[in-house]
């Protein structure tokens, strides 16, 4: 709904015109853009959801995303998992634990026990031989109301074809699909997995082929029909780990083998014909049926960047001409409701027709009150209803979503939008919509009465030649007066938002909100750099991380910071060959790196000013210039790695930058261990970063034009929560209880059952920090110290902020700094020149 311009909005027209006119890249389309070949329908889904019996229990155990489905039923396939021991060294029986020795001298096995923090042995530990997982995969069938769940009877895996003595075998299901007399199609893999064991033991299974997939046929029931060995179709000796089927009208079979063979069978499984993409040209990244029920691939072309169709005619077994798709047609699906084939993402499926090379949304997860990663399956019926199934999940503390439950069903009824629910609807605004943002907006959907939030992620409109043509839409569209209710700030640029009045001051209602506990909530160093000079609060944060530098006590002679002079003499004490800061550091990066982080104490946002001719900005370029021109990545030698906490020690390596980005400050625990404490935080030598620099990640802001600002605050206010704070994604929490937890989580000791300690308990490490050229040497890291404790919240509170990105301004101080690094111009030179030009920037931009 269009806004009216209300007060400031002319300033705001005035200020972010500046940004459009100034704005980075191209503002042309491009063939594959989404930008205007896509359109928005009148209709959207509402979900209906079906409780999927009571006996799923114990049977529906693993599930996976395969999914057939026929006549109102649905075929699932779930998976048995039986971990089996697994021996390095199958004749001695001796398992593979290296060891290191700790700060104490003791010496320690790598299998230690870590904690939950901690990396545990599976896939963490080289060397680590641990236990196996056999999958044995399974199919089940349920109908589509969510009843009648069942294993399906007669199913059984094939036999390993002359599987050797004594061989464990798993299997796998590949791909399923549905004929039309309602049995069921699969491929199936099975896989000896004790094949270490057997080889090392007998030199007579030592060709063994320790992989067989074969295309089954089943009933309804599960019972086999026929089969084939794929080796038949695809030829002997070939490795594929993936095949899907599709069924042409006409009764065909049309199989894609790996990511580039494709094989066309009759129906009794007889090779008709065989096709191949030519590897150069492109992986194919699905088969799909057309809405016609024509077969086409669909997959990236390598030389032209472009995703496309490409059609099989499987009369002729022969590859038609490619079809162009859009840019974010990344995962294509089945033509459905009339679309030649629908495009599903994470927060939109849409249907595209080829001919009008066209895509309109046909449902917005969100709008749906629905995850899309939620989402294990759908199936489009022919009554515009969406059967989809759903793997509840919930975001943990380890950035990942986590099961909270079986599987639901539910039935996405197509309504027009003008019938849904009277609400009060608060446009949220966003270029790339963050996974945890997407989430609130689902469960403040389904919990709120009054409220609901809609979303529109302007990334739709980037392009493959223009990733600002949806920050552009946005800027105009607030220039405009369409200014969103709420605003994700990701790729936005803040300061001008501030600026110009767009946003809402959030100190009323943060003040006001005494159950998250007012201004006291956010924690005191985050809060202060949030402020603006005159004292409002117009945007919030998740989570922030610092970053800085650290050397070595014995590096520094009493130093807590150094300057570039200083770094030189430092670096000349150190054996030849010593490097300042590690691998990969050239003067561009190093440049851009100082830059990022220091640009808040060279521009003044605020008051339209740039300090570049500056002591700070000179000693950045000077920093700059102590690397490279370039490094060579392609012939560094990996067999010496040795980690930057290693190269500290040894003394060849001066400096070492590290991220304070984990709830229980984990990264700099483990480096201050393996260090034994003996290191100073001193920042990067000299220029604008040394000290540290403060990042904030989630901003959010309400608009100044905001319709219901109290209903906004109600979405707002969630990310500050103790719920969500404590599970949040990524970096340190901003609630001041949730950070004291952490600080005291980190210092208390950790213990664990054990009969024979006093009391009962043992003392255990709250993780492990691994070090050595193969990361086979282990140190206990146990609670944090005071000292550990002092020198973070010390590097918190006089950290800088972190300044959004500016592109041309990057490119104004890359473009002059080429002459003092060539030796043409001083540093002092450069520095005036960029200070006229960015001078003339920033105050045209504001």
């Amino acid at each position: 709904m269009k806004r009216k311009k209300g007060p400031g909005t002319i300033a705001i027209s005035l200020l972010l015109a500046v940004l459009i006119l100034s704005g980075c890249g191209t503002a042309g389309k491009d063939k594959g853009s989404s930008g205007d070949n896509k359109t928005d329908s009148e209709y959207t889904y509402i979900a209906e959801y079906i409780k999927v019996g009571g006996e799923a229990e114990g049977i529906i155990k693993n599930m996976k995303s395969l999914t057939a489905a026929h006549d109102g039923k649905v075929y699932l396939v779930a998976t048995e998992i039986t971990e089996l021991e697994q021996n390095g060294n199958a004749e001695k029986g001796e398992q593979n634990n290296p060891t290191s020795s700790n700060e104490g001298g003791e010496k320690l096995n790598a299998d230690t026990p870590a904690s939950d923090e901690g990396p545990g042995p599976e896939g963490e530990m080289p060397g680590y031989m641990g236990s196996a997982v056999m999958h044995n995969d399974y199919l089940i069938s349920v109908n589509e109301d969510g009843t009648n769940v069942k294993k399906l009877p007669e199913y059984k895996a094939p036999e390993f074809k002359d599987a050797p003595e004594g061989a464990v075998i798993g299997n796998t299901i590949l791909s399923i699909n549905t004929e039309k007399d309602g049995n069921i199609l699969i491929a199936e893999k099975l896989e000896i997995m004790n094949s270490f064991e057997l080889i090392s033991g007998s030199a007579e299974v030592k060709d063994q082929n320790t992989e067989q997939v074969y295309l089954r046929r089943l009933s309804p029931e599960g019972k086999e029909i026929n089969k084939i060995g794929l080796e038949t179709i695809v030829g002997e000796g070939k490795g594929y780990y993936d095949f899907k089927i599709k069924i042409a009208p006409t009764g065909e079979l049309v199989i894609l083998a790996g990511e580039t063979q494709i094989f066309v069978l009759a129906a009794d499984f007889s090779v008709k014909g065989k096709m191949s993409l030519p590897e150069e040209k492109g992986w194919v990244q699905n088969i799909v049926s057309m809405a016609d029920g024509s077969i086409a691939l669909a997959y990236t072309d390598f030389k032209q960047g472009e995703r496309v169709l490409k059609p099989v005619d499987v009369q002729k077994g022969e590859l038609k001409a490619d079809i162009a798709l859009p840019r974010e047609a990344f995962d294509v699906r089945d033509g459905a409701m009339g679309y030649d084939v629908l495009i599903s993402g994470q927060n939109t499926v849409t249907g595209y027709n080829t001919k009008e090379a066209k895509s309109e949304e046909i449902i917005n997860w969100v709008s749906a009150d629905i995850m899309g990663e939620d989402v294990a399956f759908m199936h489009f019926r022919s009554d515009d209803k969406v059967l989809i199934g759903l793997f509840p999940s919930e975001q943990n503390a380890m950035s990942r979503r986590e099961r909270t439950g079986n599987i639901e069903f539910a039935i996405l009824n197509r309504v027009k939008k003008t019938e849904l629910s009277a609400k009060t609807e608060l446009s949220l605004a966003a270029i790339y919509l963050d996974s945890a943002v997407r989430a609130e907006v689902v469960k403040f959907n389904k919990q709120s009465d009054k409220y609901r939030i809609v979303v529109k992620d302007y990334s739709e409109y980037n392009t493959d030649t223009d990733y600002n043509a949806g920050q552009l839409k946005l800027i105009s569209e607030i220039t405009a007066g369409n200014v969103p209710d709420i605003i994700q700030l990701n790729n936005m640029p803040t300061e001008s938002l501030v600026k110009s009045g767009a946003l809402t001051d959030l100190m009323p209602l943060l003040s006001a909100d005494k159950e998250l506990g007012g201004t006291d909530a956010i924690f005191k160093p985050v809060f202060d750099i949030l402020k603006s000079r005159d004292g409002s609060l117009r945007t919030i944060a998740f989570s922030f991380n610092v970053m800085s530098a650290l050397a070595l006590n014995k590096s520094l002679d009493g130093k807590t910071s150094v300057n570039i002079e200083e770094a030189k003499e430092m670096l000349k004490k150190l054996p030849e060959g010593a490097e300042l800061m590690g691998q990969g550091f050239t003067k561009e990066n190093a440049l851009g790196m100082q830059l990022y982080l220091g640009a808040s104490k060279l521009i003044d946002r605020e008051k339209g000013t740039c300090n570049f001719n500056s002591p700070d900005f000179i000693g950045m370029l000077e920093f700059a210039n102590m690397f490279p021109e370039t490094f060579d990545w392609n012939n560094v030698d990996n067999s010496e790695y040795a980690a930057p906490e290693e190269k500290l020690m040894s003394g060849k390596q001066l400096f070492m930058e590290f991220f304070l980005d984990e709830a229980n400050f984990n990264a700099f625990r483990k480096i201050y261990a393996v260090l034994n404490g003996e290191v100073t935080v001193t920042g990067f030598p000299g220029g604008t970063a040394s000290g540290g620099a403060l990042g904030l990640y989630g901003n959010m802001a309400i608009s100044d034009s905001c319709r219901d600002k109290e209903g906004a605050w109600q979405f707002v206010r969630r990310f500050l929560t103790p719920e969500f704070q404590n599970n949040m994604m990524f970096g340190l929490p901003v609630n001041s209880k949730v950070f004291d937890a952490k600080v005291k989580q980190a210092m208390s000791p950790k213990y664990e059952d054990d009969p024979d300690s006093p009391g009962g308990k043992k003392e255990v490490p709250h993780m492990l920090a691994y070090v050595g050229a193969k990361q086979d040497q282990v140190v206990k890291v146990f609670q944090m110290s005071e000292k550990e404790l002092e020198m973070i919240m010390n590097l918190i509170k006089t950290a800088a902020p972190i300044a959004a990105y500016d592109q041309q301004l990057m490119e104004i101080v890359k473009e002059e700094s080429a002459a003092f690094f060539s030796g043409d111009k001083t540093a002092a030179q450069v520095a005036e020149t960029i200070q006229n030009r960015a001078s003339t920037y920033i105050s045209e931009k504001g």
